[in-house]
């Protein structure tokens, strides 16, 4: 069964490796790594700006394909 979740904090870190773009997202609860590939421009170009301590979300599916940023 496939559920769309939200996860929610501040960027911990972001790492770019030439292809995809890792996201540390930070919470109270602890760390969550979002990988966003350049499949997807619009969240790619988004996920190039980020920075560390910014706020932001993710929308993803539990196939582990994030689905927007």
């Amino acid at each position: 069964m496939v559920r769309n979740i939200t996860v929610a904090g501040w960027v911990h870190s972001r790492r770019d490796h030439g292809g995809l773009i890792f996201i540390d997202l930070r919470d109270h609860t602890g760390l969550v790594q979002l990988v966003i590939n350049p499949d997807k421009p619009a969240a790619f170009s988004l996920a190039e700006s980020l920075r560390d301590e910014f706020v932001g979300s993710c929308l993803c599916c539990g196939c582990g394909a994030c689905a927007k940023v």
